[in-house]
């Protein structure tokens, strides 16, 4: 690797990441992102299917070659963290639940209502099939707010075995 050392361990503290890592790991995204959008468009035909392609693409190569890539594996770790708490805080400022609560009060306590029972339903159904407290928390944050929310619970909680499955 390029001396840095990667991601924290499951559980672990902070790790740094060194220049040299942080600059492979944006470029493998970048080429990554680049078939992915040729194959997508010209192809495939569907532009749409873009995300799915490089996902594909790149648990296809961290599978076939995990040494290679391990070695910036947790600086892309490091800069995706980076790159959707830059996402986060954007949406965060657009978003007022006080707007929300006094626009469409109805709505907000609908919303509200649906991700208690979902949560509820979801943390019955999940125990009684013998599902972990923690499989099911991040199952139902990907299923309500999606895999970068999901993958972002499992950065902020140290859960880095359940990174990728969750995207």
């Amino acid at each position: 690797g390029g001396g840095g050392g990667g991601a924290p361990e499951e559980g672990g503290g902070e790790a740094k990441i060194s220049v040299y890592e942080a600059g492979l790991a944006v470029a493998f995204s970048s080429v990554v992102c680049l078939v992915s959008s040729a194959l997508a468009s010209r192809v495939v035909g569907r532009p749409g299917t873009l995300i799915p392609l490089a996902t594909l693409i790149t648990v296809a190569l961290a599978t076939i070659a995990p040494k290679r890539l391990q070695s910036f594996s947790g600086a892309g770790e490091g800069v995706a963290l980076l790159i959707m708490q830059f996402f986060f805080a954007t949406v965060g400022c657009s978003g007022s639940i006080h707007k929300v609560v006094s626009l469409a009060p109805l709505l907000f306590a609908f919303c509200l209502l649906q991700v208690f029972v979902h949560l509820g339903i979801v943390l019955a159904a999940g125990k009684l099939l013998g599902y972990s407290r923690k499989e099911i928390v991040l199952a139902s944050n990907a299923n309500v707010g999606g895999p970068t929310t999901a993958a972002a619970m499992c950065v902020a909680k140290g859960w880095r075995g359940d990174f990728i499955p969750r995207m």
